[in-house]
């Protein structure tokens, strides 16, 4: 899970088959600070998408390399 100011991110993975992405959310908390409507299927939120995905890539990175979660 990422988070900015504006949007929060969850990839969810099977671990026991090869961790394979069972579901994903997006949620823009400026309009929906509750998250209770997932955007992640929306043509919309594409670019934003895709830049969470980037941001979640890159904290599983520092994850793996330093063997632990970090507050980045």
């Amino acid at each position: 899970s990422v988070k900015t100011d504006s949007f929060r991110y969850n990839k969810w993975y099977d671990l026991q088959n090869g961790f394979q992405v069972i579901a994903e959310e997006l949620y823009d908390q400026q309009k929906d600070p509750h998250e209770t409507v997932n955007v992640v299927a929306l043509p919309e939120y594409a670019k934003v998408k895709k830049e969470m995905e980037k941001l979640l890539n890159n904290e599983n990175r520092l994850i793996e390399r330093y063997g632990r979660w970090m507050d980045i």
